[in-house]
């Protein structure tokens, strides 16, 4: 095997993720570099080890521990780092923990610290929640709240998934009375669909509602749309697009290295 093959796949990552990490989407809910790259249309998809504040029905269908790193810089020029463990401690059942943070300086950032359970209820159905301790600091004074989300993934036919997950579905809210100053997170629910080939493509669409449960006319919604195809069964490239944000990006798919290498 000409092993300077399997370097270009490497090459080509590391050109795309610095284009994906130079405008990510402000969008609490995604912290994936996967989904950012697919304009954050990450509800639907099955396969993705890092993916408590996406959807955390998905969880369950990755058969391997996993770690999940991401750092970056915003829209709006706030620093974002995310980390991620996944644990799947049956072949019905995993578990995650997780680490978000967003900061312009020492005096204002947020800390968000979750856990999640994610089962799967039969072949094509998982579900799963995910439950977070947030402290939100501004101008130094600070105040803790929690949050729950929920997510559920369903596979009606074979190359159709469907995805629904809440956000703060328990809506964290925050005091500060030396400011003067109330904070109240938005209740976000997204629904996406995914359209795909295993090893081939996939093609994914996804709506985001705004502002859950306010006055109707405070909702507001958001689409979004991405393709990732497979050129090499080690490399996937993705672009994807957010209202007027585009973003390109790529990976590797370890899952299939020595399945390559171990051809002659």
């Amino acid at each position: 095997m000409n092993h300077t093959l399997l370097k270009l796949p490497f090459c080509l990552i590391i050109i795309c993720c610095l284009s994906v990490l130079n405008s990510l989407y402000s969008d609490a809910a995604v912290c994936n570099v996967r989904t950012k790259a697919l304009g954050g249309a990450g509800s639907s998809l099955d396969d993705m080890p890092s993916c408590i504040y996406v959807n955390p029905a998905s969880l369950v269908f990755s058969p391997y521990s996993s770690i999940s790193l991401l750092y970056g810089n915003l829209n709006d020029g706030t620093n974002k780092g995310y980390a991620e463990f996944a644990y799947p401690f049956a072949q019905w059942a995993t578990i995650a923990a997780g680490f978000d943070i967003y900061h312009t300086d020492s005096e204002n950032y947020v800390q968000d610290y979750a856990l999640a359970l994610s089962l799967r209820i039969g072949e094509n159905i998982s579900c799963g929640v995910s439950a977070s301790s947030i402290k939100n600091t501004i101008s130094s004074y600070y105040d803790t709240s929690y949050g729950v989300g929920a997510g559920i993934l369903v596979r009606p036919v074979r190359f159709l998934n469907v995805g629904i997950a809440g956000d703060n579905i328990l809506t964290p809210e925050f005091s500060y009375e030396e400011l003067g100053l109330q904070v109240e997170y938005t209740r976000d629910v997204r629904m996406g669909i995914n359209i795909f080939q295993k090893e081939y493509f996939n093609i994914v669409s996804e709506v985001i509602a705004e502002d859950i449960g306010k006055a109707a006319g405070d909702t507001s919604y958001k689409a979004s749309y991405g393709i990732e195809i497979y050129p090499h069964p080690t490399l996937a490239v993705r672009a994807g697009i957010k209202e007027d944000e585009w973003s390109i990006g790529a990976g590797i798919v370890s899952k299939n290295m020595k399945k390559i290498s171990s051809i002659p």
